[in-house]
């Protein structure tokens, strides 16, 4: 019998979830499912044992460390070839220098490896990048459809009650990620003036977040277009009893409205706090899930440095 069983999928957005065809897969503890995740994220490129051991157990590690992330790798061999027999070398999860790696490719091609198209985080970079051209490409619609199907991937907290400093950083990432696509798919329906569906949605997320001052300003002018001024300068009020006073932008945003600037009806050039995925930039995600991103690109090829001496 073949050992793989069927493709490999794994989801990381949520739980951390892995299949064998229609099959789900016991990985193990939450250690053991955040060595796995650490391994899918760096989309087959090798990772270093001493950056798995910071990336899952933090610094300074245990001193046992290693020969607990040795057993691991072990048992994630095991459990991601279900059917194949005990002991046999396992192909999903090889050894490359002084690290490990997750074995990506086409399915049809090496079905034991991870095809990119069965990692619910690859996907998400994918239906964003398809947006951004279809932004650039002038298809609103079809823009707003590809963020729908990013926005749906979210199934739970990212690498949910995973321990370590990768997953922290990692989650933080993915969450501020989809703050960053729900405001830019407001922007986008504002730009097709749209604004009374913005306004359905909006008045949930300014409720569930109000520290996110870009859905409050984004609600304002979305009430103002629809002819609701007062209601758009009510927003301001709230948020003012609510949490003090707000910033110099939220403040503008109503001198605005009370004077009726014409500069309220001007549609910016949507899509264009897009970030650029998991290797572009992400000049629309806050200074620390930036931060993270570096820290997570810059670990993605560990000999990259010593190649290049």
């Amino acid at each position: 019998m073949h050992g793989d069983c069927g493709a490999l999928r794994l989801e990381l957005i949520g739980p951390v979830r892995a299949w064998r065809g229609q099959r789900e897969l016991a990985i193990g503890g939450p250690r053991r499912h955040a060595v796995l995740g650490m391994l899918a994220a760096r989309d087959g490129h090798p990772v270093r044992r001493s950056e798995l051991v910071t990336g899952v157990w933090g610094t300074p590690p245990p001193a046992d460390a290693m020969q607990r992330l040795h057993g691991h790798l072990a048992g994630l061999r095991q459990a991601l070839a279900p059917c194949r027999p005990h002991r046999a070398a396992g192909q999903a999860l090889p050894a490359s220098g002084p690290g490990y790696r997750l074995r990506f490719g086409p399915a049809g091609l090496d079905p034991t490896g991870l095809d990119p198209t069965g990692l619910d985080t690859a996907q998400l970079d994918q239906h964003v990048a398809q947006a951004r051209h279809a932004c650039t490409a002038g298809d609103l619609g079809h823009a707003v459809w590809l963020l729908d199907a990013a926005l749906r991937l979210y199934r739970d907290v990212p690498l949910a009650g995973l321990p370590g400093p990768w997953a922290a950083a990692e989650r933080h990432r993915l969450a501020e990620l989809r703050f960053v696509l729900l405001e830019e798919r407001t922007e986008l329906l504002l730009a097709m003036g749209r604004q009374h569906e913005a306004i359905a949605g909006l008045l949930g997320l300014t409720q569930a977040h109000p520290q996110r001052e870009r859905f409050l300003s984004q609600l304002m002018v979305a009430l103002y277009r629809a002819g609701r001024r007062a209601d758009a300068l009510a927003q301001f009020d709230t948020a003012r009893q609510l949490r003090g006073e707000p910033g110099p932008g939220l403040r503008r945003l109503r001198l605005q409205i009370l004077t009726a600037d014409t500069a309220l009806m001007t549609v910016l050039p949507p899509g264009s706090g897009l970030p650029g995925g998991r290797r572009g930039g992400l000049s629309g995600l806050s200074r620390e899930a930036a931060a993270a991103d570096r820290w997570r690109r810059t670990a993605a090829r560990p000999h990259a440095h010593q190649a290049a001496r």
